[in-house]
C-alpha cells in the first residue's frame, strides 16, 4: 500500500510540474502575442497619422500652387494638373447633376399638370354623362306614354 501512495505522489508531482510548465508556456505565449498586438496597433496609429499628414501637405502645397506662389519639378507639376482635370470633371459632373434634377423637377411639375388636366376632364364627361342620362329619362317616359296610348287606340 504504501508503494501505491508513494507511486500517486511521484505522478501528482509530475503531473502538477507539467501543469506549471504548461502554464508557463501559456504565459509566454501571451505576453508575446500582447506586445505584438500592440505594436500592429501602434504602427496602423503612425501610418493613418502620416497618411494623414501627407494629405495636408498635398493641399497646402495644392493651394500654394493654384496661388502661383510656388515652383515644382515636372512631375509634381504633372500631378497638379491631373488633379485640375479631375477637378473640372467633378464641376462639370455637379453640372449635370444639378441640370438633371431641374429637368427632372420640370418633367414631373408638367406630368403633375398633365394628370390634373385629364382628372378634370373626366370628371366633365362624367358629368355630360350624367345630364345626357337625365335629359333622356323624360324622353324615355313620353315615348313608353306614347306606345301605351297607340297600343290602347
Amino acid at each position: 500500500m504504501k508503494d501505491f501512495t508513494e507511486e500517486i505522489r511521484k505522478q501528482m508531482v509530475e503531473l502538477w510540474a507539467t501543469t506549471i510548465s504548461q502554464l508557463e508556456d501559456i504565459s509566454r505565449t501571451l505576453m508575446t502575442t500582447t506586445g505584438l498586438e500592440k505594436l500592429k496597433f501602434d504602427q496602423t496609429r503612425l501610418v493613418e497619422e502620416r497618411d494623414k499628414l501627407v494629405q495636408r501637405l498635398g493641399e497646402e502645397v495644392f493651394k500654394l500652387l493654384e496661388a502661383g506662389a510656388l515652383k515644382v519639378p515636372a512631375p509634381a507639376q504633372d500631378i497638379y494638373n491631373r488633379i485640375r482635370k479631375v477637378i473640372e470633371k467633378l464641376l462639370k459632373k455637379k453640372d449635370d447633376i444639378v441640370r438633371k434634377t431641374d429637368d427632372a423637377k420640370q418633367t414631373a411639375t408638367k406630368a403633375r399638370k398633365a394628370v390634373k388636366k385629364t382628372t378634370k376632364k373626366a370628371k366633365k364627361a362624367k358629368k355630360a354623362k350624367k345630364t345626357a342620362k337625365k335629359a333622356r329619362k323624360p324622353a324615355k317616359k313620353a315615348k313608353k306614354a306614347k306606345k301605351a296610348k297607340k297600343a290602347k287606340e
